[in-house]
């Protein structure tokens, strides 16, 4: 509300307000007393509070904190609007209407929020600006990769008048926000994956045209094999037919359940509309949360695979010893990617994720050679010694074309620092789960395809505009595609087109002005031709299973 008052009582309004903030949680903290304090991963509500405290701490005024990571789990998500009589309709609605739901509450391992902040274990000093990472990259102006890890101030909210009040300096900001990143991600981390969760990430990203009872309990049973062996709790028990029984139960409003033909048998199908599919949506996430690392690591090897196929070289393919074919969930094929190539799809890949989502403590090559590794630990990715007279394919971004070069070439290196890489892997299908790489890739589409739809929208868009207008305007246009296309309803939910337009102000394509009405967005200038748009949409396309 701040931002529509005169720029004089904006000053005035946010020193107020600091100050009020800063006493209130002096005194409670003085008392003993324990704060709860969310923070939303879209917004970043809440992480004033933290910056506070730390303030508070770094003055003396308060000794130190621990904080306490806290997850909630969930069977079943039900928008209740606030008022006595909404939750007693809601309250009686389980009771009467639908099976016990479960929601489990997880505490993650406590902090010192001083020795964290001392020890180093967050490291801030290779933060950079979004559009320093990816913006180079995008537009093809240079080839080399910028090392870093992607600068999210935005969970830190201000105004331009608080700024020095809230912060002495951007490392000291930085620094809260990888606090209030650590604490996202260690909430969800900690959270059991429930069975609801389970069956909408098989329904959603594995059988989205509909699967027979049966297959989804192979699939349900090859699934939590996978959840345990990463050492992720799960909310629930009893026997197979017990757990497909009570998750149908609960998502039967999402869903369309039709009998086979030979009554021995039924069909589940996703409800094709906007609430059911985010609420299913919703759901998956704890999975996705899960696999980020062989999410990251498929959608890796699908960009290089559309390289390939938009190439075209797919008779040259054959004749340099790599095979290629049309790649489909169905299809056997044969191709040699370099571990060097893989490594760089994902590292940028992990620049467009959601905050909250990757290990904050973990640098991007680390995790981009981890989300690799994790496809060879599935079998996704078989590795295997390449004869040094072999070719191997490598897209060399300094040339910005297909290269073929041979293994024995003593100047293959994407730098002259860099030691010669043999390590290459081929494509497998593993027998539990042929189409493994698929059902990985879909789980990251929905986010893809918004941040994509969000940038053909900008070619209908009169900017500047009011943020509030701007991101409206936004979700109308992705909830209009969605019901064009009648599918990718995921992909058109408020948070979707709020972390769209996030990143895309990161990315330095869409421009923040502070004007006397408020925060207003407008194309920036380079953007504003259809060429360099064009370029970020096949940028992040390359991701999107296809």
């Amino acid at each position: 509300a701040l931002h529509h008052l005169h720029p004089f009582l904006q000053r005035l309004a946010s020193l107020l307000l600091y100050i009020l903030q800063t006493h209130l949680v002096r005194e409670l903290l003085h008392e003993g007393q324990a704060l709860s304090i969310g923070v939303s991963a879209e917004s970043g509500h809440g992480g004033q509070w933290l910056a506070r405290i730390r303030q508070l701490i770094k003055e003396g005024s308060v000794p130190d904190v621990s904080l306490v990571p806290v997850g909630i789990s969930y069977d079943s998500v039900t928008n209740v609007k606030f008022g006595s009589k909404a939750v007693m309709q809601w309250l009686l609605s389980l009771l009467w209407t639908k099976p016990a739901t479960s929601v489990m509450i997880h505490l993650a391992q406590p902090f010192s929020l001083k020795e964290m902040c001392e020890s180093g274990r967050c490291r801030v000093d290779e933060w950079l600006p979004l559009q320093d990472l990816l913006l180079p990259v995008v537009l093809n102006n240079r080839a080399d990769n910028v090392f870093g890890r992607r600068r999210m101030s935005w969970l830190l909210p201000t105004f331009p008048s608080a700024t020095e009040l809230e912060e002495k300096s951007h490392s000291d900001r930085d620094l809260s926000v990888a606090i209030i990143l650590h604490l996202i991600f260690s909430a969800a981390s900690c959270t059991a994956v429930m069975s609801t969760s389970v069956v909408s990430s098989l329904l959603l990203y594995k059988h989205s045209k509909g699967v027979s009872t049966s297959v989804l309990c192979r699939d349900v049973a090859w699934l939590l094999e996978e959840l345990l062996f990463r050492n992720k709790d799960v909310g629930f028990g009893g026997t197979l037919q017990e757990i497909i029984h009570y998750s149908l139960s609960l998502l039967a409003p999402d869903l369309i359940i039709a009998a086979l033909p030979s009554g021995k048998d039924t069909v589940i199908v996703p409800r094709p509309s906007v609430a059911s599919i985010l609420h299913l949506s919703l759901l998956a996430q704890k999975v996705t949360h899960t696999f980020i690392l062989e999410v990251v690591g498929a959608c890796a090897v699908s960009a290089m695979l559309c390289e390939v196929v938009l190439s075209s070289v797919s008779s040259k393919l054959r004749t340099d010893g790599v095979k290629g074919e049309e790649v489909r969930g169905d299809m056997e094929f044969d191709v040699v990617l370099s571990q060097s190539e893989l490594t760089e799809k994902a590292l940028q890949l992990c620049h467009l994720l959601p905050p909250g989502i990757m290990p904050p403590c973990q640098s991007t090559q680390c995790f981009a050679l981890d989300a690799v590794d994790s496809l060879v630990h599935c079998g996704i990715l078989i590795m295997e010694e390449i004869p040094r007279d072999v070719h191997i394919c490598d897209f060399w971004k300094k040339e910005g074309t297909l290269t073929w070069t041979t293994t024995d070439d003593p100047y293959h290196s994407d730098s002259d620092c860099e030691e010669q890489d043999l390590r290459s892997y081929k494509i497998s299908q593993p027998r539990q789960c042929p189409e493994m790489l698929f059902f990985f890739c879909r789980m990251l589409a929905g986010h893809l395809r918004a941040l994509c739809w969000t940038t053909m929208a900008l070619d209908q868009m009169d900017s500047p505009l009011a943020e509030d207008d701007f991101l409206s305007q936004i979700h109308s246009h992705l909830r209009d595609t969605a019901n064009q296309k009648k599918q990718h309803y995921e992909s058109c939910s408020e948070e979707a087109a709020h972390t769209a337009v996030r990143t895309l102000i990161d990315l330095g394509v869409l421009l923040q002005m502070y004007q006397t009405g408020g925060i207003f967005l407008g194309v920036s200038p380079l953007f504003q031709l259809s060429e360099n748009r064009q370029k970020l949409q096949w940028f992040i396309s390359q991701y999107l299973y296809n």
